[in-house]
């Protein structure tokens, strides 16, 4: 089950519980300070959503494209 989304917009992204129906304290946050490996990827910016699965990956969605990433690698 999902219990957290991520929401990007711009270069900042805010993580969302599903749970509570609202967005975790502390956000929105930048995403290259954060999550630097998609900021080495190139993908700081203009992605439109991410969403923590159960597989321990983050599943990022870019226009039409779809990638999963882990804390080791980026899309």
């Amino acid at each position: 089950m999902i219990t957290k989304a991520y929401f990007l917009i711009g270069s900042q992204y805010v993580r969302y519980d599903v749970a509570s129906d609202q967005v975790d304290a502390g956000y929105p946050k930048p995403i290259g300070a954060n999550w630097p490996d998609f900021s080495a990827a190139g993908v700081d910016t203009g992605v439109d959503a991410a969403v923590d699965g159960d597989d321990e990956k983050v599943y990022v969605s870019r226009a039409r494209n779809t990638c999963a990433t882990t804390s080791r690698g980026a899309c």
